[in-house]
């Protein structure tokens, strides 16, 4: 036979439930309240050191890169520079070598110094080389490059010494100045220049002096010469000079 619980047991029952309850809830929400961030002003402060971050990474790249240009800028113009000087290296040597073959073939050109504007010349190879004028085209490594040279002539101080500045009344028959010009798409332009001398090759050749004395500097007149001593006899038999009174 069953009972009813009496109002005592189910009021502590339900105290008890009550109590289980309320407990739960309270340390639920001391969990709930230990597990939500606080607004302590460290998450707007970590977002500032982000943003700092962030901006000086991007200064360093855009500095890295920026050097990085220039490094290929500077390389490639290099590259330019080292193709130029052997090309204009290349036209000296080969104006060189003509005018230490015959020292005529490069001396008349030597007048166009004295213009504004001095005449462009090429060396056409393969040897014996010869000399024409104008300019001519290279291309190496799909860039065009253009190369001459011009013929300067020199002159001389007191003390045997190149001037700067040319002075045609002291011309050096025997120096010429030859400049190697290279240019290459893009603007850039190359200048070498070299001096050349009248030294491994045979200067003249005279044989008559029939014409007599009188002529000084650049000899035009193979006939004639400077001046002679006492007893030198220069038209007594051609191609020879001998003392005078003495037989042939």
């Amino acid at each position: 036979m069953k009972h009813a619980p009496s109002p005592s047991t189910k009021t502590a029952g339900l105290n008890s439930f009550g109590l289980s309850l309320r407990g739960f809830t309270k340390q639920s929400l001391e969990i709930a309240a230990s597990k939500t961030p606080r607004n302590d002003g460290k998450s707007g402060q970590s977002l500032a050191e982000i943003l700092i971050a962030t901006a000086i990474i991007a200064i360093f790249i855009g500095g890295v890169a920026g050097a990085v240009s220039v490094s290929l800028q500077v390389l490639g113009q290099n590259k330019y520079l080292q193709s130029a000087s052997l090309l204009a290296q290349e036209i000296l040597d080969n104006a060189t070598v003509v005018a230490n073959s015959d020292w005529h073939r490069v001396d008349r050109f030597g007048g166009d110094a004295l213009s504004s504007a001095p005449a462009q010349y090429k060396v056409i190879a393969p040897a014996p080389f010869t000399i024409a004028s104008g300019a001519e085209t290279v291309t190496l490594d799909g860039i065009d490059y253009t190369r001459y040279f011009t013929v300067d002539l020199v002159s001389r101080d007191a003390g045997k010494n190149i001037e700067v500045i040319y002075d045609p009344s002291r011309e050096d028959p025997s120096t010429l100045k030859i400049t190697g010009t290279v240019t290459w798409t893009g603007g850039g332009v190359l200048n070498l220049t070299r001096y050349v001398t009248r030294s491994r090759n045979r200067s003249t050749l005279q044989t008559d002096w029939s014409g007599g004395a009188g002529q000084s500097g650049a000899f035009a007149d193979p006939a004639k010469y400077d001046s002679a001593s006492a007893g030198i006899d220069v038209a007594g038999k051609s191609g020879s000079i001998r003392l005078s009174g003495i037989p042939y």
